[in-house]
């Protein structure tokens, strides 16, 4: 099939490409899947969708897409705090290490702990709030 492909001419196979759904071209090749996450990033996305995807990734220990996202997004270096559930984090990138500690996706964990420098002592910062009722 790829041969036959391969034989056709160029602007037939343009014309076949523009048929096939962007999800299953971003699955081809390298270029096609950076070009589709960020156009995803920068534009579909909502944050709540963010977290939901870098979830994913950490949960499936996804090393390529975590690569790329963290290349791309520089602002989530930053300090800014990140709540979430009960625990408020210095920045989304002590959050990203956190959740994957927890979910023992070893490959994300190395790599955020490799690109980010991490200090030792730096999880005194995350605080957790708990702030239940009781009567």
């Amino acid at each position: 099939m790829f041969n036959a492909i391969c034989n056709m001419p160029d602007d037939i196979v343009r014309v076949i490409f523009d048929f096939i759904p962007k999800e299953s071209i971003k699955c081809t090749n390298k270029t096609n899947f950076f070009s589709a996450i960020t156009h995803k990033f920068h534009g579909e996305f909502t944050r709540k969708n963010v977290n939901n995807y870098m979830r994913h990734i950490i949960r499936h220990d996804l090393i390529f897409p975590l690569q790329f996202l963290l290349k791309i997004n520089k602002h989530w270096f930053k300090a800014i705090k990140y709540k979430f559930d009960i625990v408020s984090y210095p920045s989304y990138i002590i959050y990203l290490k956190e959740l994957s500690l927890k979910n023992d996706s070893q490959k994300c964990y190395e790599y955020i702990k490799d690109i980010n420098c991490m200090r030792k002592k730096k999880y005194k910062k995350i605080k957790r709030k708990n702030s239940r009722w009781s009567n």
